[in-house]
């Protein structure tokens, strides 16, 4: 709320929960948290009204700016204007607890970052002269020699770093998969995806070959089945850890497991599979989104946009509104026809956006449907000119 010229923030029963005397106030983020200037000086002020940020009183400076807590903490810069009217500065930046408190000075490290997550919790990535390492936030020990190109954060345990190839280390700091790799992702319950010589394989902590370097591609490993999507002469597939394929390699692209059964496209159609490989909606939608609490939100090539359920049943609202469900074709919209305003001749409801009026954001990229032209975003629907009917 504003009042005088300064701004504060309320809560949505009204109650003041800051004091009304900030410059500026913006929100930053789903959780509450706003951004509020005085002063020239920027805090961080959370759902309670607590203010996150204090004047540093040891550094000369015009402004301060924090990023997002992780962990407790948050990378702050302090900047100080040479020359305002063009926007330039000089900064230094370092780590604050949210209490305020400088966990690492100012102007220490070039640049300073902190993860989330339990593994990542009580150290922080540090920066000087373009070397990263990692060190114990509470006793500014190093724990990574800062050597490296880049450092990811934790996952199982393990780190991946970048010095022109890929290993990875502990958070001893061994290296424990040599650098040698020249792609990698994060380890996730004891494997990761690698690329080594051109070809994409599997490999476990101890550097031991699960899936051979043989693939274009390894798109991911799926959680739910613990199959593992590849791709191999240009066509996607799955196999399990055996490196036996249980999906053929038939597909342009495939999705991952939800409520049992994958989204999988060829020919440009999309369809669904299950973990076995078959298809058991048939490859026929223009558009098909994963399960959810047994229901998939698609879009058939006529344009009809509705949901099935896993045994193929199409309607044209999730709660089955506009009329009953049917198989192989869509069921019909409202029967009752609206008349115009002048009560001469009945109307059918349009047949794209069902009498809404208004197209959703299924239909990307200007597909054509019925012959003309649908935009992205909710426009106006150019099959009925927004009237909802034809």
């Amino acid at each position: 709320m504003k009042l005088n010229g300064k701004w504060g923030i309320i809560d949505n029963t009204g109650k003041r929960i800051t004091d009304i005397k900030y410059d500026t106030v913006k929100f930053v983020s789903a959780y509450g948290d706003a951004e509020a200037v005085l002063n020239g000086v920027k805090f961080k002020v959370d759902e309670t009204g607590r203010t996150q940020i204090k004047k540093y009183s040891n550094y000369d400076y015009d402004n301060v700016f924090v990023y997002e807590f992780r962990n407790g903490y948050t990378p702050a810069q302090i900047r100080k204007y040479t020359d305002k009217e063009h926007n330039r500065f000089t900064e230094k930046i370092g780590l604050i607890a949210k209490d305020s408190t400088e966990a690492i000075p100012f102007g220490k490290y070039d640049d300073v970052g902190v993860e989330n997550g339990a593994e990542n919790k009580g150290i922080a990535w540090v920066k000087s002269n373009g070397k990263w390492g990692i060190i114990n936030i509470a006793t500014g020990k190093e724990i990574i020699p800062v050597k490296y190109n880049s450092i990811s954060r934790f996952q199982d345990g393990i780190a991946r770093v970048f010095n022109g190839k890929y290993g990875y280390i502990d958070k001893t700091g061994k290296e424990i998969i040599p650098i040698k790799y020249e792609d990698t992702r994060d380890f996730y319950k004891g494997t990761a995806i690698v690329k080594l010589n051109g070809n994409w394989g599997v490999i476990d902590r101890n550097d031991k070959i699960i899936i051979p370097m043989k693939y274009e591609y390894v798109d991911f490993i799926d959680e739910v089945s613990g199959l593992i999507c590849v791709k191999l002469n240009g066509k996607y597939g799955y196999i399990d850890k055996t490196d036996r394929v249980v999906v053929p390699f038939i597909y342009v692209n495939l999705g991952s497991f939800h409520d049992g059964l994958a989204t999988a496209s060829r020919n440009g159609n999309q369809g669904y599979i299950d973990i076995s490989g078959r298809e058991v909606i048939p490859i026929q939608y223009l558009i098909a989104h994963s399960f959810e609490n047994g229901r998939a939100k698609v879009v058939k090539m006529n344009g009809d946009e509705g949901y099935i359920d896993k045994s193929g049943y199409f309607t044209f609202t999730n709660k089955n509104e506009l009329g009953p469900k049917t198989k192989d074709e869509p069921s019909k919209p409202n029967t009752s026809q609206p008349t115009d305003n002048n009560n001469r001749f009945q109307r059918r409801v349009c047949s794209v956006c069902h009498g809404t009026g208004k197209i959703q954001e299924t239909y990307i990229g200007g597909k054509k449907v019925n012959g003309k032209t649908v935009f992205a975003g909710e426009r106006l629907c150019p099959m009925c000119a927004g009237t909802g009917y034809n």
